[in-house]
């Protein structure tokens, strides 16, 4: 299975050690990609992510961007980080709540030098958890983003979208009879413009 992220993703994001071993983070960037991803999108628009991951509205959709959406009569601009970011956070939660931990002949060890003082279990589960929290944060500006631009999605599940920005903007508000828990009627919503991100 290809990976959604690679280590240089990870820079001026997350702390990881210059020397970190990629091959034990990629384990749990694949770990989470096949859990977390696939559970928030859905096993068939997973697929469809991983196949198309080259193709525009994917690549804004992994790497993040603006787009704007009409709500009451007005323009507004939203912005989403993209999946990637999302990834990032779960596997990073894994890998540095679990990755001290070694399997040996004689049991699983916890790594230690002279020079050094393992950090406690429950203060590695207080990283552990914040960055959890950040990625399900990320997901819902990107569910924000999918919502909007649901069209461009076939396998894309909408009604993920009850109750959000781009969905009451669309409908004019909770009570509009297009929108009913996030579902349509098959009238098609205002086309939302996608800003590429500035590089």
């Amino acid at each position: 299975m290809d990976l959604l992220v690679q280590k240089s993703d990870f820079q001026n994001i997350t702390q990881i050690a210059h020397h970190c071993d990629f091959e034990v983070l990629e384990q749990y960037i694949l770990e989470r990609q096949n859990l977390d991803l696939v559970k928030l999108l859905g096993n068939s628009f997973y697929v469809d992510v991983i196949e198309n991951r080259e193709n525009v509205e994917y690549k804004d959709l992994l790497d993040g961007s603006k787009f704007t959406i009409e709500c009451g009569g007005k323009t507004k601009t939203l912005i989403h980080f993209g999946l990637k970011r999302v990834l990032i956070h779960y596997a990073y939660a894994a890998y540095i709540y679990r990755k001290s931990f070694v399997d040996t002949p004689f049991s699983v060890v916890v790594k230690q030098s002279e020079d050094s003082i393992p950090v406690s279990p429950s203060d590695l589960k207080v990283v552990h958890d914040e960055n959890r929290k950040m990625a399900y944060s990320y997901w819902k500006m990107t569910l924000e983003y999918l919502c909007a631009n649901e069209d461009e999605f076939s396998n894309f599940d909408e009604t993920l979208c009850s109750g959000c920005t781009a969905c009451k903007c669309s409908c004019g508000g909770n009570g509009c009879s297009k929108c009913k828990g996030g579902k349509t009627d098959g009238t098609r919503r205002n086309k939302v413009k996608v800003i590429k991100k500035d590089d």
